[in-house]
């Protein structure tokens, strides 16, 4: 099903951080500490769960299984779940699983936390709160647009479609112009900063889809924005407090003191009052989605640089999403082959001192059976 780097099956045993890549003694020195400081913290284990319809979730066979290896849940709520996610999050309440709020909207408003986004996800998230107030934790899962993250996994940014000629995005990506016009439209964030193209601007605007956003200023005024309703959410109807977390991109902990990474995806993290940033650092992902550029071990390697990097850049508030067992939004993502290659990834994550590990994603852990398989990899075998 994949492509493997060139050099055979990968090794049975996970390999010294170190070797093979010219690091000397004080990196293992450093990689041998995290691990310490990793197995003398609290860890929490975690299951994304967005594809199991939540009658399937519901069922005593899958709640038995959840509190049996103690698994918080991030649960999707899309906004056509919003009529039945009070019941469902007391029914999770009441057979003592941890149930936190995963919001998304549909595809066609961006699905996803961003600049684009904003007015729509936070109204989505003050009607997901309204519905179950009692909810422990938010998840905010910061990405560009579901359109743009489409063009992305086809190798065709954005940018590329910028430089075609005149009506080529348009016709080669049908309605994706609306979908910008619409996810800009009602954000009065931004809205100053809407420009129509020119002429006079060759190459800097397409000329198939002439709204366009200035970046700093939309930017820095989604940053504020999202840092105010953050702020809000944070209290319960009760005043206590409400923890809350983010899903980033993997390439964020990278990102440099100007933001500039985190600029072009149109998704602050760094400034948020959050408690905690789960790098989504799939490996499965890293190895499909490379056209045979990324191996099983490159894919290792890759992961290996961001959780130490996350751990580097937020201390005790990083964490790492790893995966993926099942498909998810786009329904076509790589898998991982096998518990063994997880059980790998989560000894990679652990050893950079990551303490908090979320597992992508439920409903593939449930069909890929034995389930106990899965989350044995995860948690270790209870």
């Amino acid at each position: 099903m994949f492509r493997r780097d060139g050099r055979g099956e990968p090794s049975s045993g996970l390999r010294e951080e170190a070797s093979g890549q010219g690091v000397g003694e004080g990196a293992r020195a450093l990689s041998s500490s995290r691990a310490r400081s990793a197995e003398a913290c609290p860890l929490r284990h975690r299951v994304w769960c967005e594809t199991v319809p939540y009658d399937d979730l519901l069922a005593p066979a899958v709640l038995a299984l959840l509190r049996r290896y103690r698994l918080e849940l991030l649960l999707a709520v899309r906004p056509w779940d919003l009529p039945r996610l009070g019941a469902v999050c007391a029914r999770l309440g009441d057979a003592g699983v941890y149930a936190a709020l995963w919001p998304m909207l549909s595809d066609e408003d961006g699905r996803w936390a961003s600049a684009r986004s904003r007015p729509r996800f936070v109204a989505l998230v003050d009607q997901a709160l309204a519905a179950a107030p009692a909810a422990p934790e938010l998840v905010l899962d910061l990405e560009p647009a579901f359109e743009e993250l489409q063009r992305w996994k086809r190798w065709r940014p954005w940018w590329s479609a910028s430089r075609r000629a005149p009506g080529a995005a348009a016709a080669a990506e049908p309605g994706a112009c609306d979908a910008k016009r619409r996810l800009y439209a009602d954000d009065p964030g931004i809205h100053g900063s809407v420009r129509a193209a020119s002429a006079d601007e060759p190459g800097a605007y397409d000329p198939a889809c002439p709204v366009q956003v200035d970046e700093p200023d939309a930017y820095d005024a989604t940053r504020a924005a999202y840092a105010q309703a953050i702020a809000r959410w944070r209290r319960d109807e009760r005043g206590r407090l409400r923890r809350v977390t983010t899903a980033v991109m993997p390439m964020l902990p990278f990102d440099t003191r100007g933001q500039w990474l985190q600029r072009v995806l149109g998704t602050p993290a760094d400034e948020l009052p959050v408690d905690r940033h789960s790098v989504m650092a799939y490996t499965s992902l890293f190895e499909g989605w490379s056209r045979g550029l990324v191996g099983r071990r490159r894919a290792e390697w890759l992961l290996r640089l961001c959780a130490r990097r996350s751990h580097a850049r937020w201390g005790a508030r990083a964490g790492v999403s790893l995966g993926a067992v099942g498909t998810g939004a786009f329904g076509d993502e790589p898998v991982l082959r096998d518990p063994r290659e997880l059980a790998r990834d989560v000894a990679i994550a652990r050893a950079a001192g990551i303490v908090e590990i979320s597992l992508f994603e439920l409903g593939g852990v449930l069909r890929r059976r034995p389930a106990e398989a899965w989350l044995d990899a995860l948690c270790g075998a209870t």
